[in-house]
C-alpha cells in the first residue's frame, strides 16, 4: 500500500499543468503580435525611405543631366495620379527611355501636398493639360521655374495614402537656388531632421 502511495506523488510532480500552459500561450501570443505591429510599421517606413530615395535620385539625375549637357532639365510631379517624370527642356527624356514617361509611385503612396514646411512646396504649373508641380534645373544646376532664369526652391512630400497625420513623412528639400538636394523627414507638425524617417 505504501508503494501505491508513492507513485502516484511522483506521476503528479512530473509535467505541467493545463493553467501553467495556458498562461504561457497567451504570453507568447501577446508577445508575437506587439513584435509583428512594430515590423509592420518599419517595413512601411523603408519602403518610404527607399521610394524618396528614387524620386531624389531622378532629380538628382535631372541635375546632373542639365549641367552635363548645357540644357534646362524637368522634373515634373503629377500630384493627382501620384507620378513623376523627367525630361530636358524640348521633351526628350532622361537617359534609357523612348519618352517621358511617368514613373508610378508604389501603391499606397502618394505625394503629400498638404506637407508643406514653410509653404516652399511646389507650386502647380498646367503642362499638357494637366496640374503639376514643375521644378527646372538649368544650365548651372540652379533650380529655377519653367522659363529657366526665375529661381525656385521647393520642398517634394511623399507619405502613405492611408496616413492621418504629418508624421513619418518623406522629404526632398531643395532649399537653396543653388540646387542643393537633399533628404530630410518630416516627424511631427513640422519639426523635420535630415536623413531617413
Amino acid at each position: 500500500m505504501q508503494k501505491r502511495l508513492d507513485v502516484r506523488v511522483c506521476r503528479r510532480t512530473t509535467g505541467f499543468t493545463l493553467t501553467e500552459v495556458l498562461v504561457t500561450v497567451v504570453i507568447v501570443g501577446i508577445m508575437a503580435a506587439t513584435t509583428s505591429l512594430s515590423l509592420a510599421s518599419f517595413f512601411r517606413i523603408q519602403q518610404l525611405n527607399s521610394v524618396t530615395e528614387d524620386v531624389l535620385n531622378t532629380m538628382a539625375q535631372a541635375q546632373q543631366l542639365a549641367m552635363s549637357r548645357s540644357t534646362t532639365y524637368i522634373s515634373q510631379f503629377d500630384t493627382a495620379n501620384n507620378r513623376y517624370r523627367t525630361f530636358d527642356a524640348n521633351g526628350v527624356p532622361a537617359p534609357d527611355a523612348t519618352k517621358p514617361e511617368w514613373k508610378p509611385l508604389p501603391t499606397g503612396l502618394i505625394f503629400n501636398i498638404a506637407a508643406q514646411i514653410n509653404t516652399t512646396s511646389l507650386t502647380n504649373e498646367t503642362a499638357a493639360g494637366m496640374t503639376v508641380r514643375t521644378l527646372s534645373f538649368n544650365n548651372n544646376g540652379f533650380s529655377v521655374m519653367v522659363d529657366g532664369l526665375t529661381p525656385k526652391i521647393g520642398t517634394v512630400a511623399l507619405s502613405f495614402q492611408d496616413q492621418k497625420s504629418t508624421t513619418n513623412v518623406g522629404l526632398i528639400l531643395n532649399p537653396t537656388y543653388l540646387g542643393t538636394l537633399r533628404q530630410g523627414c518630416l516627424v511631427g507638425g513640422a519639426t523635420q531632421k535630415a536623413g531617413r524617417c
